[in-house]
């Protein structure tokens, strides 16, 4: 036997399974891999190095487990309405009565969650110390798998979802959540009876649904990256979204700030547009008239277009580029900061994307050491082959402020 060969018997562990996506993670030291088989479904192992079993590393990954989900779906920024519940189903994919579901053996724990909502696509994992996020693309609203509200509106069609976990051991649990147990919404009681609990009335524990980020859509293959950017305020990071729009053809960068419990704070627009108003001395009417206009259903693009020539603020607007200006609408609709841009030609992204926070370094004359400058985003994707027959790999740079809205 080859060196090579004795460092792979000794060092690497082959699992069962045709795997077509992979990634992991280290959390809190702990290294998490996770495979996406060619149905879709996720499964992962752990690097227990405290198991007393485990002379080499290849001893100490875990048994395979499949990542559980949950029965429940969720909007970002839409936290009144109520969850979506899961329809339970059995192993054929049948709805099961209220008997039939008390039982168990006879659920399909696959088709009863959102598991089944995920695209055959290239998938993210991270940590932030406290929890590990799964981002997932879910699958188009015209798939078999996608339920239909009133048998017509599709729960999910080509957005992002993210779920996140607990890790125990070797087990990753879903995050618990308190909500009314009477009602089972987070936020609205069913009386003013009703009060709040890890568990409902009838001593079932409440976890947090998948949560859909329906502001990022038309996605296809993946095209997708999420980071993590510190602030100058320690306990509040940015959430940082790449994305790319299959059919606008464009990469967009959304940036939220992250709330107390580290989900997504859609609420950082507002000085986002302020800072926009003051710099063109612009008034309230002009958000009044962007309101109008998005109740008439008109979209971003010629919502700018109509602002550009409108009498009231024709002046101030006119050395504002059109871009810049639906920007604004956009945060003003959504709630939401968010750029974007066309790749240069006939490019189209094909791959997934990856991206990486870091900091720029300089050398210090004075200590003689290289020292924190600037901090940078990289951003990198696959490009769809040319009439060349060629394929090639685009790389972008941008530079972060030092209290991040948006890279730029």
């Amino acid at each position: 036997m080859t060196k090579r060969n004795v460092f792979q018997e000794r060092n690497s562990k082959q699992l069962p399974g045709d795997y077509s996506h992979t990634c992991m993670v280290s959390h809190r030291g702990t290294v998490v891999s996770f495979g996406m088989n060619t149905e879709g479904r996720i499964k992962y192992v752990v690097l227990d190095l405290s198991s007393a079993d485990a002379t080499l590393d290849s001893d100490a990954w875990s048994n395979i487990q499949d990542v559980v989900f949950p029965t429940e779906l969720s909007q970002v920024g839409f936290a009144i309405i109520k969850n979506y519940k899961m329809p339970v189903r059995g192993s054929l994919e049948q709805l099961l009565s209220d008997e039939e579901q008390q039982l168990s053996m006879l659920v399909d724990s696959y088709h009863s969650t959102t598991a089944k909502l995920s695209a055959c696509a290239p998938f993210q994992v991270i940590s932030d110390g406290k929890y590990i996020y799964l981002f997932r693309q879910a699958k188009a609203g015209d798939d078999a798998d996608v339920d239909k509200i009133n048998s017509v509106t599709p729960i999910v069609n080509n957005t992002l979802l993210v779920d996140r976990y607990v890790l125990g051991g070797t087990q990753l649990r879903l995050s618990r959540e308190i909500r009314y147990q009477r009602s089972r919404h987070k936020t609205q009681p069913a009386s003013r009876k009703d009060t709040l609990s890890a568990k409902d009335i009838e001593e079932k524990p409440f976890y947090e649904p998948t949560q859909e980020l329906s502001f990022v859509n038309n996605l296809s293959k993946g095209g997708f990256s999420i980071l993590q950017i510190p602030t100058e305020e320690t306990e509040v990071k940015i959430w940082q979204i790449f994305y790319y729009d299959s059919i606008d053809k464009k990469v967009n960068a959304v940036s939220l700030k992250s709330n107390s419990d580290g989900w997504f704070d859609p609420t950082n627009s507002a000085t986002f547009v302020e800072k926009f108003m003051a710099a063109q001395r612009l008034h309230g009417e002009f958000v009044e008239k962007v309101a109008e206009q998005i109740r008439d259903q008109a979209n971003d693009d010629s919502i700018a277009a109509r602002l550009k020539t409108d009498a009231s603020f024709s002046t101030q607007l006119a050395d504002v580029e059109a871009g810049e200006l639906a920007e604004v609408v956009y945060a003003i609709r959504t709630g939401l900061v968010k750029d974007d841009f066309s790749l240069a030609g006939n490019y189209e992204v094909e791959t997934g994307m990856s991206s990486i926070f870091y900091y720029q370094q300089e050398f210090d004359v004075d200590t003689r050491k290289p020292m924190k400058s600037k901090a940078n985003v990289m951003l990198a994707m696959g490009l769809k082959p040319q009439s060349d027959g060629n394929s090639y790999l685009a790389v972008l740079n941008f530079s972060v402020s030092p209290s991040p809205t948006v890279i730029h």
